[in-house]
């Protein structure tokens, strides 16, 4: 079977508006892709003698957000600052493999029972598996019986993927030196 391409298409709806003579500018964009045909490597029956084999499946949609707002809160002769924030979030699902197929494994490191899986109705490179169990703060927790930790939870469906994430940066420039400061924030993901 020959392969062929990978197809998306994407309805983007943005705005740039520069105020203040552009000392405040903002951007935003709000997007929407169907990507379909991507190239995977799947597994065969090892009587093929193969691990695997490249072909055209899926469908998977990418719905999200991007914003960034910047501006310049001090400029003089000798001195400047500019400051500038992002946040962005992408949402994405997996729709259709190929018929028949709801979820296949796909090549990567599988340890410890974790196994990365592609699933319609999941976001893309979800890890199905076991993971530790917690208290509602996310510390793992201690058996009292043995002092060690609390056994793992399994049939868990594991998502990586970040819920958003945002970053501020700031820069200073006094005549010709320059300091930056950044600051990233990523939330979500397990």
């Amino acid at each position: 079977q020959e392969l062929g391409p990978e197809f998306t298409a994407t309805l983007d709806l943005g705005a740039n508006v520069g105020l203040f003579n552009n000392r405040l500018n903002i951007d935003a964009t709000i997007y929407n892709s169907i990507s379909t045909d991507q190239i995977v490597l799947v597994a065969v029956p090892p009587t093929t003698g193969y691990q695997g084999k490249y072909a055209n499946i899926g469908r998977m949609t990418n719905k999200g957000i991007e914003l960034t707002v910047g501006g310049t809160p001090v400029k003089t002769k000798n001195f400047a600052w500019n400051i500038s924030g992002n946040f962005s979030r992408n949402r994405n699902k997996v729709t259709y493999i190929a018929p028949g197929v709801t979820s296949f494994s796909f090549n990567g490191t599988s340890f410890s029972g974790l196994i990365p899986t592609v699933a319609v109705g999941e976001p893309f490179g979800i890890i199905k598996g076991s993971k530790f169990v917690t208290n509602a703060q996310g510390q793992r927790l201690v058996d009292s019986t043995t002092g060690l930790y609390a056994n793992y939870v399994t049939a868990t469906v594991l998502d990586p993927n970040r819920d958003w994430i945002a970053g501020l940066t700031n820069n200073f420039t006094y005549k010709n030196c320059s300091l930056s400061v950044l600051l990233d924030y990523k939330r979500g993901g397990q």
